[in-house]
């Protein structure tokens, strides 16, 4: 992991910092804390982000979540919009992988958008 275990993702008023720490080689954990963070879910049972008609049913209540690969995640930012984060695959160099590193693909709904489907 690199950049102060942090990615930003989007720009502007459509900016979301993820936050990340190991958990294992097939999850991460991912935290609320950056600034521009608000809340942060599990989308549980959402096989891709398309998936998801109505993000504000997610349960937003935890400070970080420990999604595993092949499960999405989603944010909402100080400035009221959401974004789903599908992680796709994690290494970790202390459990037999090369380097430390987390593949994912995202999708920002601008407006306060809450369906990705």
């Amino acid at each position: 992991m690199s950049n102060n275990h942090q990615f930003a993702i989007g720009r502007a008023d459509l900016e979301f910092t993820l936050q990340f720490s190991k958990a294992s080689d097939r999850s991460i954990h991912v935290y609320r804390d950056p600034p521009d963070i608000k809340k942060i879910a599990i989308a549980q049972g959402a096989g891709q982000i398309s998936e998801l008609k109505d993000v504000t049913a997610l349960n937003y209540s935890n400070r970080s979540v420990i999604p595993e690969e092949g499960q999405v995640f989603c944010l909402e930012n100080q400035h009221g919009n959401f974004a789903c984060v599908q992680i796709h695959d994690v290494k970790d160099a202390s459990r037999d992988d090369d380097r430390d590193e987390v593949t994912f693909s995202y999708a920002i709904n601008p407006g306060g958008g809450t369906d990705f489907s």
